[in-house]
């Protein structure tokens, strides 16, 4: 019996050492020379993955076997050398590519490709596609065409964004839609010393402003309780506090965020460029909401620069780093837990005249009931109600001009966001 208890306790210790040896991101074999832009999951848990043209291979590849197989999806995609820059799915399973010049619409899991928009100025760059609230798709370009949109699915398109400049240029770097209602997008300037800019739409991405002027912004995301995260390349990461207007340097210069991803349980993942920061590359952690991370690198080997996340059908991470690469555990029970939507605050129009329609959208069209208050920059509230239902009229007209905080309170959470009255 001592003999039996001794080898299963030396089997356990064993056991023990090999997991704690166990690299975190195992490498996922991909079609050979591919070099990796973007990574997807979609309703039917396949991966997509998208490409640069690297002799002569690029384009969409497509794996329905958890990555062990790959099946080129290139019908339909005529841009030249098939270097496709950005992947996107909407909530009906229709996939978006954006390329140079175009974005391409598949509604076949990736079969066939349409091209449903083309921008004729040389050589734009749709390197961001977003979709969210239902039918709107954003892609960011640069330039005149900085931000495109469609309400629609992909089916018509108009630019919502000119930032373009005389003698130096603007391009979008990420596009992300809010928790409150708000959609955000930052960009870099090349040629210039100028800051880069965060902006913000308040009317479902059909007009825009500058929310803040930033350093060099390369991702956007947003925390646990919604509030907005700004990766910046060489300065770390910021995050802004709504109660003061103002962002919070949270994670130390030296540090290149360039994607954002936030899981159940208070984790934020960072995707990190790997210059100029000699080596401060790669994929970090937080698991205490932001306030402290630690690097996540083992398996990766030379390369230590994570750029794009996605989560598969059990929970594991898909990171883009040239190639692809997955976590070796979960970082969540239930997917779905991840993909499902929870109440966003949404005011439209906004900035509104006289009347401004709060609406705070749930996913089960539950009746809610809570408390709404509106807030002045100074702090002063100048409005307070019981709010019960999905919706509120709210007429503003003996406001004074300015912007303001709304703020509901439902189930002892805390839902805001920005509100601009002419």
């Amino acid at each position: 019996m001592k003999l039996s208890l001794l080898a299963l306790l030396s089997l356990l210790i064993c056991a023990a050492k090999i997991a704690d040896a166990q690299d975190y991101w195992q490498r996922i074999n991909t079609p050979d020379s591919l070099w990796l832009t973007d990574v997807i999951v979609d309703n039917q848990d396949g991966i997509l993955i998208s490409s640069w043209n690297n002799l002569s291979k690029g384009g969409v590849y497509r794996s329905d076997d958890n990555g062990n197989s790959w099946v080129e999806k290139n019908n339909g995609l005529v841009i030249p050398n098939r270097s496709i820059l950005a992947l996107a799915i909407d909530s009906f399973g229709n996939l978006f590519a954006g390329a140079q010049n175009s974005i391409f619409k598949s509604s076949d899991n990736g079969d066939t490709w349409d091209q449903v928009y083309f921008a004729p100025e040389h050589a734009v760059n749709m390197s961001t596609v977003r979709c969210g609230y239902d039918s709107i798709v954003l892609a960011g370009g640069e330039n005149s065409y900085g931000i495109v949109r469609s309400g629609d699915n992909g089916i018509t398109w108009s630019v919502v964004l000119d930032i373009s400049h005389t003698g130096w240029f603007e391009l979008i770097t990420d596009i992300q839609y809010g928790p409150d209602g708000v959609i955000y997008a930052c960009s870099r300037m090349i040629l210039s010393n100028d800051p880069g800019m965060v902006y913000a739409s308040y009317d479902e991405g059909r007009t825009w402003q500058i929310f803040s002027e930033a350093g060099y912004p390369m991702a956007l995301g947003f925390d646990n309780y919604g509030r907005l995260l700004r990766g910046e390349f060489g300065s770390g990461l910021y995050r802004f506090d709504i109660a003061t207007y103002a962002w919070e340097h949270i994670l130390a210069t030296g540090v290149s965020p360039q994607e954002i991803l936030t899981v159940p349980d208070n984790k934020i993942f960072l995707g990190c460029y790997y210059w100029p920061s000699g080596g401060l590359g790669g994929a970090m952690v937080s698991t205490n909401g932001g306030e402290s991370f630690s690097f996540l690198n083992s398996g990766f080997g030379l390369s230590n620069d994570a750029s794009e996340f996605a989560v598969d059908s059990i929970g594991r991470i898909l990171a883009v780093n040239g190639y692809l690469f997955r976590s070796y555990d979960t970082v969540f029970t239930k997917r779905q837990d991840f993909t499902r939507s929870d109440l966003t605050l949404h005011l439209f129009p906004n900035p509104f005249y006289n009347n401004v329609k709060i609406n705070l959208r749930n996913p089960n069209n539950q009746q809610l009931t809570g408390k709404l208050q509106i807030i002045d920059i100074y702090g002063h509230m100048v409005h307070e109600t019981l709010f019960s239902g999905n919706e509120y009229l709210f007429d503003g007209s003996d406001l004074v001009a300015g912007i303001y905080i709304v703020k509901i309170e439902v189930k002892n959470k805390i839902y805001s966001t920005k509100m601009v009255h002419f």
